[in-house]
């Protein structure tokens, strides 16, 4: 599970955002999307499938004071998932299972 990923040249990446709702921990989450990853994993983890791998980060609360945002703007409690696959039609075929 966690191992180095190497991501070959010429794959795509997919950047989705779970937006966090008042109260919840991504705790309170992590187990759904343990079960979420290895069935992507485990459904179309080879050639054919199309699936390299995956990374999920939890955002820190932190902007930089360099970054495109302004100290007033906030940004919402979030998961950030990046999976990385060999074509995105192939990632558009698992959404359509």
């Amino acid at each position: 599970m966690f191992m180095p990923l190497t991501i070959p040249f010429g794959c795509v990446m997919l950047y989705n955002v779970l937006k966090l709702k008042p109260g919840v921990t991504k705790e309170d989450i992590e187990l759904a999307i343990g079960e979420m990853c290895n069935v992507v994993k485990n459904t179309y983890g080879d050639e054919k499938g199309g699936f390299i791998g995956g990374q999920v980060f939890k955002f820190t609360g932190f902007v930089s004071e360099e970054s495109s945002f302004t100290s007033g703007n906030k940004c919402e409690d979030h998961i950030a998932i990046l999976t990385y696959w060999r074509s995105f039609e192939q990632h558009e075929h698992s959404h359509a299972d």
